[in-house]
């Protein structure tokens, strides 16, 4: 609590003039107020625990540091560097990348230096997915979309639910939330159809279609963000079921 505090005391002088929080109508725009050569630092925490029944079965935890660099700043658009560091402070081989936002901060294009890091675009969505909404307290804005799936090419249905979930004045800050679910049945159709493909391949016994009805892949992300336009913090939190097997995949991204 102590260094979340000293962080918004280091904000303050932060704040810009074209305040996000209208509190005259409960409203917030969620915009990046960045200047060139404004950086901020900030730690990524990535668990992944697997559980089957009530028993703990593994847990992997990965942590390293984000510095984030406005490196242009101009009339409808940022251009950022996301630049990867690992605990010791040296640059990390997942590498350099340049993001390309429109004026509110929401991400228009990814540029990579160096090698491959899916993981990375995972990260970038995680901090940019709010920035360009405009929100009102107490309205859930919702969507179904087609999202992608891990099994197969199919394109799956998606419930999409987003909502600005407190105002906080005392501290300038304001909490997004967004809650996402795939459709249940879709998922453990492709999920099934691509078990069975591998136990072919391997002349293994098929799994049998009744072991996929109690099939569930949820998300929410709540992010805490400043006035001034900087997260603050931000967790992601990922469960997916099959029968008795459970895995949560947690990111948090938290301001040094």
């Amino acid at each position: 609590m102590k260094r979340l505090q000293t962080i918004l005391l280091m904000l303050i002088p932060c704040i810009s003039l074209y305040g996000q929080i209208n509190i005259s109508d409960s409203t917030v725009s969620v915009s990046g107020h960045w200047n060139r050569g404004d950086n901020q630092a900030y730690t990524i925490t990535q668990k992944r625990i697997k559980i089957k029944d009530s028993d703990t079965i593994s847990k992997e935890v990965v942590r390293y540091n984000v510095d984030l660099v406005i490196v242009d700043s101009i009339y409808g658009s940022y251009k950022i560097d996301w630049r990867y560091y690992d605990q010791h402070n040296t640059m990390s081989e997942k590498g350099i990348f340049r993001i390309t936002t429109n004026d509110k901060g929401a991400l228009q294009k990814v540029e990579e230096y160096g090698q491959g890091n899916p993981v990375a675009h995972k990260d970038i969505d995680q901090f940019f997915i709010y920035y360009g909404a405009n929100v009102k307290l107490g309205e859930v804005i919702t969507s179904t979309i087609k999202a992608p799936n891990p099994y197969s090419e199919d394109l799956l249905d998606t419930e999409i639910s987003v909502w600005l979930d407190e105002i906080l004045l005392s501290d300038n800050t304001y909490v997004m939330q967004m809650s996402q679910t795939i459709d249940s049945e879709q998922l453990a159709n492709v999920a099934y159809k691509y078990l069975t493909l591998v136990s072919e391949s391997t002349g293994e016994t098929p799994p049998d279609r009744g072991d996929f009805q109690k099939f569930n892949n949820t998300t929410r992300i709540i992010s805490w963000i400043h006035e001034s336009g900087w997260l603050i913090y931000s967790i992601e939190m990922k469960v997916i079921k099959a029968g008795n097997m459970s895995i949560i995949e947690e990111r948090r991204i938290e301001m040094q």
